[in-house]
């Protein structure tokens, strides 16, 4: 506005002193690439024109073309074909040829070119931006976990719930859910909407936030998107689904974070055994540097969507348990709603961290988690979602720096996120390493929430973390409840649950399943009655 002010005030100067307007040259750029988005094989090599148009009425000096490098400052990736000076007569254009070099091994490249002129548009210098990113990779994946009463998704890219779109969400739905009818108490298809990492790095100066996260992305497009990347290290890690009899384990891709700055590793385990809950799955993430340099300033945590069914959309209340580094919402009831087959607010879904250890400390003792965590929070979605369809990386860096837990009691439309560690710096050769518990109640209270943790932190223990010495110590199997002999007692534990469908009475796997077949089934009871009416010996422990 200033240019054009000064503009017709010269103008209306030079017609009052009976002379005539001065020319201006005006430089308009036209890219011949869309946005700033810059797709580009590994690798390859792509040459781009910049067309520099004047529209003025007067010759045009663009004085230099400066090539900035933004991410990474280096190996140079970035040229032009001239760097200046350049004269472009008036109503007449000049092109410069600007060539990028995918560095193969970096996900995103930034950059930008500058344009200084004496066009009267601008101050000093127009630019135009570069992103450099590989093509959207083909065999993007989702899995389905399941135990035997409820189901998730999982994808390529860490990502969890796929935005309710495969209704696979640690729900009930087809697991004998009361509610089967979403059109009148909302759908009871969905638990967890969304999910992923959150990982933000802070950089002091200049002040900056770099974000990383695949929930609510925006598709290939999005600067925060998780990417993928093709492992080359042994351990050679990369997309599986296994199935034993003790459970169902699925990886995503080897992802790395739109700075090229660290590796993800996700890992899920669903248990599958019937003398298991069937209400949780077990999250891995394995974090560390992908160039070998330490990383600072980083905040690190996990976010979820939770849409609890409701009798209103996906209105929830929040909560947590910070002895459980449990934060969880729960469903809400209208003040009367007489087709409702059960209460909304009885169902719950959370997600706890159940501990988290570095590659020294698990050289030391696997099972040495630390559980001191930096807090968890629940926090309205028409805030901070809605917006902009998705997470601001300095609101939520902002949000995540508060240390313990907050929930608030409001009906609303709710995301949560723990923040595992804050303020981190992940030494060159160091691999982070977390476990977080991932559970929903049906019909239940928050008390059988915090259970279902509870038994996941177990069987995390038993299953999921490598290296971690088994729970069963005693001489043999069979010492179901713990109390150090393997008596009748064991025996009754085992049929109430085989037989009358009573919970488990053991909190360790490996001592229910006596015959060490790898589930607990009939045969176990059969080696208990052996053992105490028989005289033949029970297994060892390992």
């Amino acid at each position: 506005m200033r240019n054009w002010y000064r503009a017709l005030v010269s103008l209306a100067l030079i017609t009052l002193l009976g002379g005539t307007a001065s020319a201006w040259p005006e430089l308009k750029l036209y890219p011949d690439w869309p946005g700033s988005l810059v797709v580009i094989n590994p690798y390859d090599t792509q040459v781009h024109k910049v067309v520099m148009k004047n529209i003025g009425d007067a010759e045009l000096l663009v004085s230099q073309v400066i090539p900035v490098q933004l991410l990474p400052a280096s190996p140079l990736w970035l040229t032009v074909s001239t760097t200046g000076p350049l004269y472009v007569a008036a109503g007449d254009s000049a092109t410069v040829l600007v060539t990028v070099h995918s560095l193969g091994g970096v996900v995103n490249q930034q950059g930008t070119v500058v344009f200084w002129s004496d066009s009267r548009n601008q101050a000093d210098s127009q630019s135009v931006n570069l992103q450099l990113m590989p093509p959207e990779p083909p065999d993007a994946f989702s899995d389905t976990l399941a135990t035997s009463c409820t189901r998730l998704v999982v994808g390529s890219f860490g990502n969890i719930g796929s935005q309710g779109r495969e209704k696979v969400n640690l729900d009930y739905f087809n697991f004998g859910d009361c509610d089967t009818v979403d059109s009148l108490l909302g759908n009871t298809k969905v638990y967890l909407y969304d999910g992923s990492p959150v990982i933000l790095r802070h950089q002091l100066s200049p002040d900056s936030i770099f974000a990383s996260w695949s929930i609510f992305n925006n598709g290939f497009s999005s600067p925060y998107e998780f990417k993928k990347v093709t492992d080359q290290s042994a351990p050679i890690f990369g997309h599986s689904n296994t199935i034993t009899s003790s459970y169902q384990k699925v990886q995503s891709d080897e992802l790395i974070t739109p700075d090229s700055l660290l590796t993800v590793e996700k890992t899920w385990w669903a248990p599958r055994n019937s003398g298991d809950s069937c209400n949780f799955v077990i999250q891995q993430m394995r974090l560390f540097p992908y160039k070998g340099t330490a990383v600072s300033g980083l905040t690190i945590g996990e976010a979820i969507d939770w849409d609890i069914p409701s009798d209103t959309a996906a209105l929830n209340t929040g909560g947590f348990d910070a002895g459980r580094n449990l934060v969880y919402q729960r469903g809400w009831d209208k003040p009367v709603d007489p087709t409702q087959c059960q209460p909304n607010s009885a169902r719950f879904g959370g997600m706890a961290m159940l501990g988290y250890h570095t590659q020294a400390l698990y050289h030391v003792d696997a099972c040495a988690n630390n559980t001191s965590m930096w807090g968890g929070y629940t926090a309205p979605n028409e805030t901070y979602v809605y917006p902009t369809g998705g997470f601001v990386p300095r609101e939520l860096w902002n949000n995540m720096q508060s240390p313990g837990f907050s929930a608030p009691s409001q009906v609303k439309d709710y995301h949560s996120v723990l923040t595992f560690t804050n303020n981190y710096t992940l030494p060159a050769n160091e691999t982070l390493t977390v476990y977080v518990a991932l559970a929903s109640v049906k019909n239940g209270t928050a008390t059988d929430l915090r259970t279902a943790i509870d038994k996941a932190k177990r069987w995390a223990r038993n299953h999921a973390i490598v290296g971690c010495p088994s729970c069963c110590t005693a001489p043999t199997t069979g010492d179901l409840n713990g109390d150090g002999t393997v008596d009748i007692q064991d025996i009754s534990c085992l049929v109430d649950n085989l037989f009358i469908g009573l919970e488990p009475c053991w909190t360790c796997f490996a001592e229910a399943d006596v015959d060490k077949s790898g589930s607990i089934d009939i045969s176990d009871l059969q080696s208990l009655i052996d053992y105490l009416f028989n005289g033949i010996a029970l297994p060892t422990c390992e």
